[in-house]
């Protein structure tokens, strides 16, 4: 048999949230089918609260109000030293692992979570996210990784997105990210939402992957790169402010700009 999940969002403005009050909204409603033993990720939750000084509606980011899916577990200390992100092909925690939780939307330990001691530096942290045979995403990965403001490497190798629709803010605000290896198995083509995707990401210089965004069934991309200003495409394309959107979102290559590298340099 098979389970289908529904997912609603408002398609509004969420970086002024006051200005979305008292409003007439149009939903916009998709549905992913996925086969009722896949197992995948959580949702990273994010909230709307009341400004206590102002009284407006406000954004509240994944981290900021305690309910990230991998903040729930760690102390705030840990939390913001946690400088690499690694993800697996295999559940299985390591002995050396400090500590460990489940992150399955499930909650069925098919996708777990640990945290290592770095090994140039022990008094930051190395996060891994494992799943036999690759990580699955949910598919709603807004704002899955937004939090980590102190992360300097995300390897996204065993990755399996091709049951993503939503990827906005994704990435948001990792501002001290430099590198971002999306791997060969970053499937775009179910995806709906880009918008804000890498939006912010002050320090990044590349972003590698095997090929152009496939953007299909896109439906929002604006902003996907804006406030990027160290991106560099593979081809030595530069980060510009007129070109922010999912237009952008190809491997840089002669008559083709991009803002892309080609990950087949890291095996070269």
């Amino acid at each position: 048999s098979t389970t289908y999940k529904l997912y609603i969002w408002i398609d509004g403005n969420q970086d002024n949230p006051t200005a979305m009050m008292n409003q007439n909204y149009k939903f916009v409603l998709g549905a992913t089918a996925t086969d009722e033993e896949k197992n995948v990720m959580m949702v990273q939750p994010i909230d709307i609260e009341t400004d206590t000084e102002t009284g407006d509606a406000k954004y509240v980011r994944p981290y900021d109000n305690g309910t990230n899916i991998f903040g729930n577990y760690i102390s705030d200390d840990i939390f913001d030293n946690i400088t690499k992100i690694y993800t697996s092909n295999s559940k299985t925690v390591p002995a050396n692992a400090i500590d460990s939780w489940d992150v399955s939307d499930k909650q069925n330990g098919s996708v777990m979570a640990w945290y290592v001691s770095d090994s140039q530096d022990n008094t930051k942290y190395n996060l891994y996210i494992g799943q036999n045979g690759g990580v699955v995403p949910n598919p709603n990965s807004s704002h899955l990784f937004s939090c980590f403001y102190f992360v300097t490497e995300l390897d996204l190798s065993y990755f399996d997105t091709s049951y993503v629709t939503n990827m906005s803010y994704m990435f948001y605000d990792m501002s001290s990210l430099t590198t971002l290896n999306l791997g060969n198995n970053f499937d775009t083509s179910s995806v709906t939402d880009m918008s804000y995707m890498f939006y912010d990401m002050s320090s990044l210089t590349t972003i590698y992957t095997q090929s152009d965004f496939d953007t299909t069934n896109l439906q929002y991309g604006s902003n996907m790169f804006n406030k990027d200003e160290n991106l560099i495409g593979g081809n030595n394309t530069h980060y510009n402010s007129s070109n922010v959107n999912a237009s952008y979102a190809k491997i840089d290559r002669t008559g083709v700009p991009g803002y892309f590298t080609d990950i087949s340099v890291l095996n070269s």
